[in-house]
């Protein structure tokens, strides 16, 4: 058995109760204030069973046994609930494992209001894996925190996770077309899309946060999510019907609108659409980054539709002013990737990136990704990956004429690596780069692919 530092509070037995009980030292029931997981439906290729305890969201113990689970289809687990914890309701998630592998999944909720001993069932079940499902879902967007936690969103609403094993996919708890997802570690999942749709994943359960400004229903599409902290998550999108972009802050509990600094605060001409948002933690709070685009007349103007704005820590959003040089080439942001602080790549159409970096250049200097071709006003760059936060050491890019990118720096020559993944997933919409040599991808298709480079 691998003993977890709160391993105490947990026995581990079986129907030979007396033999556990004289091998391991251990009564089959906890004592006092306790509860019984009986868990069964174990798949025959598990090694080992992860128990997970919550208050809410919070975990408040975690431990794995790997000892005596294999070719067991059930078994009972003990838990002795501490005095502090009695009124409180516990949530226990129980997962069977094969290595890195997530085969099945159970949970229940308990509540203990007297010393007493009680027993739940927990069945498992393992996740829909993505190919036998009754109706593939069409993905939209991918994003992840490691090779073995990807997660992908859909046009109906729907989750689907990659856990280094195959993808599976969640249970559905919207209809609504998902925009944008991300993710910020194995248990923290944000998702955003059509009519205002907010998803929340976290400590193994999936819920929506209801959109909700002034006691009324948020009007409009979200395109972008960030959560900088777990009471700190930003929220970009439109409002067709005003022309107006969204800028939205939820703060743990409910939703703030930042929104009318679109129209007021954050340059001239109105920011009417916000498609993408990146941020990293800084020592005085987030740096957040948001791109859009302004009224699409000033192009005419010879301005530059294309909108950037920054957020400072703790500061109030601010618009940053891009180069008229490059204004043709940036009729709107499509895809947003922050470097650092204080540095972000935007891609726009015209098969061009913008890169803008404070003090330097932040009106932001052009960069020809398919130099060698003949770029058009369709080829924009709707997707860019890579994080110096994982110190990768590689960025994509994807436009939507069929074309991948890869560059070693922003500043160095951009490569066409379309032959490579073009022919598995063609016209890429959205990326994500796990490591150096290992690319997400979800086409226009609606399917997902990895695709791993020398």
């Amino acid at each position: 058995m691998h003993k977890h530092p709160q391993a105490t509070r947990w026995e581990l037995g079986r129907r030979w109760c007396a033999v556990a009980a004289l091998l391991l030292g251990v009564a089959c029931q906890p004592s006092g204030a306790g509860l019984v997981l009986e868990v069964g439906q174990i798949p025959g290729t598990a090694q080992a069973l992860s128990v997970t305890v919550y208050v809410g969201e919070q975990p408040i113990s975690q431990h794995t046994f790997d000892s005596d689970i294999a070719g067991q289809s059930s078994i009972e687990l003990g838990y002795r609930i501490p005095e502090d914890k009695l009124g409180v309701e516990l949530r226990f998630v129980v997962e069977a494992q094969a290595g890195s592998c997530r085969l099945a999944q159970g949970s229940t909720r308990y509540t203990a209001s007297a010393p007493e001993r009680f027993t739940v069932a927990i069945a498992l079940a393992a996740p829909t894996p993505l190919a036998s499902a009754s109706m593939q879902p069409t993905l939209t967007a991918v994003h992840g925190s490691s090779d073995s936690n990807v997660w992908a969103v859909s046009a109906d609403g729907r989750l689907v996770r990659w856990d280094g094993c195959g993808w599976s996919i969640s249970s559905g708890i919207s209809s609504k077309q998902l925009n944008a997802v991300h993710v910020v570690g194995a248990d923290e999942v944000w998702a955003v899309g059509e009519s205002a749709a907010i998803l929340h994943y976290s400590a193994g359960e999936l819920k929506a946060v209801p959109a909700v400004l002034d006691g009324g229903p948020v009007l409009g599409a979200y395109k972008g999510v960030w959560q900088a902290a777990p009471n700190d998550v930003w929220l970009v999108g439109s409002n067709a019907d005003m022309n107006l972009c969204l800028l939205h802050h939820f703060d743990g509990s409910r939703l703030q609108d930042f929104s009318s600094l679109c129209a007021t605060a954050l340059g001239t001409p109105k920011v009417v659409d916000l498609t993408a948002i990146w941020g990293s933690a800084t020592a005085d709070g987030a740096t957040l980054f948001a791109g859009g685009e302004r009224s699409p007349n000033v192009v005419a103007g010879g301005g530059s539709a294309a909108a950037l704005l920054v957020k400072k820590g703790s500061g109030s959003w601010q618009p940053v002013a891009l180069d008229s040089a490059i204004a043709t080439k940036a009729e709107r942001v499509s895809s947003l990737l922050g470097l650092s602080p204080d540095e972000v790549l935007l891609g726009v159409n015209y098969g061009t990136l913008i890169h803008s970096r404070s003090p330097d250049f932040p009106a932001g200097r052009e960069l020809v990704v398919d130099a060698g071709r003949s770029p058009t006003l369709d080829d924009t760059i709707v997707a860019i990956t890579g994080d110096s936060a994982r110190n990768l050491s590689l960025l994509y890019a994807a436009g939507t004429g069929f074309s991948i990118y890869r560059s070693r720096a922003a500043v160095a020559p951009w490569s066409d690596v379309s032959s490579e993944v073009g022919s598995m997933l063609p016209r890429t919409r959205s990326l994500f780069a796990s490591s150096p040599g290992r690319l997400f991808l979800v086409g226009a298709s609606g399917l997902a692919a990895q695709h791993l480079f020398p």
